[in-house]
């Protein structure tokens, strides 16, 4: 009877420690999706930001061409020869200079 008795408590201390495993293991998946999820929304931050920064960079008028043209020979003796004239601002105001 008393091996019986000390198979079932053996019995009892392995299912308890196969309990404590499996909540383990539960515990550590459950922190995984947690830093998982926390990194998303780090992620799902960081791409909102850019957008923001993106929205008020953009979103403005565009007050420039985006590709100039090569400025030639005959067109850079003109704009030193309007800059060296008394009234320039015109011409910086109409160029975006």
């Amino acid at each position: 009877m008393e091996v019986d008795e000390e198979m079932e408590v053996e019995k009892m201390v392995e299912e308890q420690i196969e309990e404590e495993e499996e909540t383990d293991e539960e515990e550590i998946e459950e922190e995984e999706l947690y830093e998982t999820i926390k990194y998303l929304l780090m992620a799902i931050q960081a791409i909102v930001h850019v957008l923001k920064e993106f929205i008020i960079t953009f979103g403005q008028l565009i007050e420039r061409l985006l590709n100039r043209r090569s400025i030639t020979m005959e067109g850079y003796n003109y704009i030193h020869k309007v800059l060296k004239e008394d009234c320039p601002e015109d011409f910086l105001q109409r160029y975006r200079m």
